[in-house]
Formats: C-alpha cells, structure tokens, sequence
C-alpha cells in the first residue's frame, strides 16, 4: 500500500515505481480525487464553523429573551439550516 503523502509529493517517483508492476495510469486519477476530497473536507469544516457559529448566536439571544430574528421575523436557525440561513442567522 502506497502512502497518499508520498503520492502527493513525488507522484513521478510513484509513477516510475508502478511502472513495471502497473496503475502508474492511476496516479493522475488518485492525486485529482485527493484534491477533490480536501476541497470537501474544507467545505465541510467551514460550515461546521458557521454552524457554531450561529449555534452560539443562537444561544445568546435565547438567554437575553430575544426569540425573533434581527428583521423581526421568526428565526428559522432551528433544525438543519442551509448555508444561507446560517448566514443571515449572523447578521
């Protein structure tokens, strides 16, 4: 088993090292889905952190009595909120 890391680093040395034994074609292919997964895994991360974000904003306002949103409207920060909930949830 080949280290991803490694891949990552010297994906020619990996490439001539799988030649004779074959899937030396799949490194270009390991290397664009290790790319594609740390794009989602940062995604993800960041909206995580936005989630908390407004979990605590959330909090806040509930334990200064507030149970409206900012425009006076019913707060829909409740239940799985889309990224642009969660956005006006941090206005």
């Amino acid at each position: 088993m080949l280290d991803l890391k490694l891949i990552r680093e010297q994906p020619g040395a990996v490439q001539r090292g799988l030649a004779d034994r074959g899937g030396a074609e799949l490194v270009p292919e390991i290397l664009e889905a290790d790319a594609v997964r740390r794009r989602l895994v940062t995604e993800a991360e960041t909206l995580k952190a936005e989630r908390n974000r407004a979990s605590e904003a959330i909090g806040q306002a509930k334990r200064r009595g507030e149970s409206r949103g900012a425009q006076g409207e019913e707060s829909t920060c409740s239940g799985r909120p889309s990224p642009a909930d969660i956005s006006r949830c941090l206005r």
